[in-house]
């Protein structure tokens, strides 16, 4: 079965596609919710308050709703699109169709994640061409990054994390931007569950990605950060619980103090992902 952060099962990933009429030209909807598109686009479509709104950008809206059922979920809209932008996508993906995707398939294999109730796009006056991705909001958690910087950090967060992220490389997903922000992380309690969020630079694959350069990629970018705010001890502590060789993680230790995550890295890291990904 497909599992929530809790451990409640789901039904399986499945996808209803409507044109809806009003701000949305299209929605994909998944079945993870007991809800219907038409009731998704109704909800969707209803003038909101301030005090739902979490984030106001220029170019990013991200706002709580309820489900039909009464369920809270959060929605991440990408405003203003350029029309470049937009037509290119509509003839591969969009940002929020590859994060829909993503999750659905990290769902699928039990991986935990923030679950994907659907995605769409469309037009208005006020965000002009956008895309949004809702997701249901998973209570008690904060991102790993502000757990890390504040008062109340300890190492409960290290075991659990490690074995996402491994879990992850193992069913064949490469995360692509797998900063600590992209982890919630639920330190009220022993349980020191996470999830994965942030997911629309990631590849799947066929085969696990653990021990391959994307998997190190992820891991770099992960704990360069971490090694910044809380030092190589952690580090080390996060290898071995993700399964390193003993031998391995000095060597990567040392990698990780010396990592640099410019554009052009990432950039020839993702093509060089690309490239495996066709040929696999």
């Amino acid at each position: 079965p497909v599992l929530s952060l809790f451990g409640a099962p789901l039904r399986p990933v499945a996808e209803i596609r409507l044109r809806v009429s009003g701000l949305y030209r299209k929605l994909v909807a998944s079945r993870l919710v007991p809800a219907s598109a038409e009731e998704l686009a109704d909800v969707l479509q209803q003038p909101f308050c301030a005090d739902t709104v979490v984030k106001n950008e220029p170019r990013t809206l991200i706002r709580r709703i309820l489900l039909p059922d009464g369920t809270a979920a959060i929605v991440k809209t990408y405003r203003r699109r350029s029309l470049y932008d937009f037509s290119r996508e509509s003839r591969t993906r969009f940002r929020a169709q590859r994060e829909f995707d993503a999750l659905g398939y990290l769902a699928e294999k039990t991986v935990p994640c923030s679950i994907p109730v659907c995605w769409g796009y469309g037009r208005d006056a006020q965000s002009g061409r956008f895309e949004s991705l809702v997701t249901l909001e998973e209570p008690g958690v904060v991102g790993l990054k502000d757990y890390l910087r504040s008062a109340r950090a300890d190492q409960r967060w290290v075991q659990p994390v490690a074995a996402l992220v491994r879990r992850a490389h193992d069913v064949g997903f490469y995360h692509g931007a797998l900063a600590p922000r992209n982890i919630l992380f639920r330190a009220g309690d022993d349980s020191g569950r996470c999830i994965m969020i942030d997911t629309p630079k990631s590849i799947v694959f066929r085969r696990p990605v653990t021990g391959t350069r994307m998997a190190d990629h992820d891991l770099l970018v992960f704990l360069c950060e971490v090694n910044n705010v809380v030092g190589d001890a952690a580090v080390a502590a996060f290898l071995a619980r993700y399964g390193m060789q003993a031998a391995d993680i000095g060597p990567m230790v040392e990698r990780v103090r010396n990592y640099r995550a410019g554009r052009n890295t990432r950039s020839r890291m993702r093509a060089a992902s690309m490239l495996r990904k066709g040929l696999t």
